[in-house]
């Protein structure tokens, strides 16, 4: 019951991927993706021991029943339709006793069932296995999405994600860009790369402006005294 819920409530391609615009919150999901997987490959694996142990009973069984065709064929051959001699005697031999079981295996209902048994438990062994290397892969990667993890903390550390101290609206709307379309993106960063740029523009026209306002007030008096 616990494996059915993990397995419905598990989605592979989304958890090994990484925001690194919410680290913190990556980081807190780590360890429950780590046990969630792990979980499951522990299942998985005993899954698998059983269905061995299954595959093994269901040989034993097909071995038992074959067997006991065999000696039915040998104690009442007549019923078989067995070949004769020349003097009306049967003559089983071992070539017809091995012909005449392998026919009777696909009709006898004991040999029937216990070779769609047999198929059965080779199907379950198959598809055990390919659960404990599909949880295995599953594990795997969500060590290297630690191991990932780990190295964009380290980027941020260096400053790597940081971005121009502008109106956090405009930043949002870059940050959430690029999880949905690169050229959005791009083009959001450009407004970003020439806010600042228009900004000392602004601030620089404003000093040119100041300056020559001055440059009037000085001249003025002296325009008078003339």
């Amino acid at each position: 019951m616990l494996t059915q819920i993990l397995e419905n409530s598990i989605n592979y391609e989304m958890d090994k991927k990484i925001d690194v615009h919410n680290l913190h919150e990556e980081w807190l999901r780590q360890p429950g993706l780590c046990g969630d997987y792990n979980k499951l490959l522990a299942q998985a694996e005993n899954d698998r021991d059983k269905a061995k142990e299954r595959l093994e009973v269901c040989k034993a069984n097909l071995t038992e029943v074959k067997a006991r065709l065999e000696l039915n064929i040998r104690k009442e051959p007549e019923k078989y339709d067995p070949p004769t001699k020349k003097s009306g005697e049967i003559n089983a031999t071992e070539g017809w006793v091995s012909s005449t079981i392998l026919i009777n295996m696909k009709i006898d209902d004991a040999c029937s069932k216990a070779i769609q048994e047999l198929a059965d438990a080779q199907n379950a062994l198959i598809e055990a296995n390919y659960k404990v290397n599909l949880y295995g892969a599953g594990v795997k990667a969500i060590q290297d999405r630690k191991a990932a993890l780990e190295h964009e903390v380290y980027l941020w550390s260096r400053g790597y994600f940081s971005v121009p101290d502008l109106p956090r609206p405009l930043i949002e709307d870059y940050q959430n860009a690029r999880l949905t379309s690169q050229d959005e993106a791009v083009g959001i960063l450009r407004q970003i790369i020439q806010k600042p740029k228009d900004s000392d523009d602004k601030i620089s026209d404003s000093k040119d402006a100041t300056a020559e306002e001055k440059e009037r007030a000085v001249a003025s008096p002296r325009r008078r005294r003339m």
